[in-house]
């Protein structure tokens, strides 16, 4: 895993384990490997913060999933919230892919950028 400014690199695409199963790739590349319902829009996979227990509290593993919705494209796909679905962050590698980060999805932040909030 390659970390630049906070931004996860070489990440390839991202899953919804809803039904229909949705996806969110970066390039055509990776296409293959999408669901039938699938979006070229995945913008970046932010940094994962690993676990703390700090004072009391807790932090489970988490990272941020952005999209792009500057056209307003993934209204209706988030119309309704995939809140506590399975989501999976996969990458390529030379031989296939392997799976990078997978939580649920806790939160959800739309405007023109779509940030899907993931913990393990």
């Amino acid at each position: 895993m390659t970390l630049s400014n906070g931004v996860l690199l070489m990440y390839s695409w991202f899953l919804i384990d809803s039904q229909p199963r949705i996806g969110f790739y970066t390039s055509h590349d990776d296409f293959k490997y999408m669901p039938s319902l699938s979006y070229r829009r995945l913008v970046k996979v932010g940094t994962r913060r690993l676990k703390t227990k700090v004072g009391g509290g807790s932090e489970n593993d988490n990272v941020p999933v952005v999209l792009d919705n500057s056209d307003g494209g993934l209204i209706e796909v988030f119309r309704v919230p995939p809140l506590r679905f399975r989501g999976v962050v996969y990458r390529s590698v030379k031989d296939g892919k392997i799976k990078v980060f997978s939580g649920t999805i806790v939160s959800i932040q739309v405007n023109d950028m779509i940030t899907l909030n993931l913990e393990t």
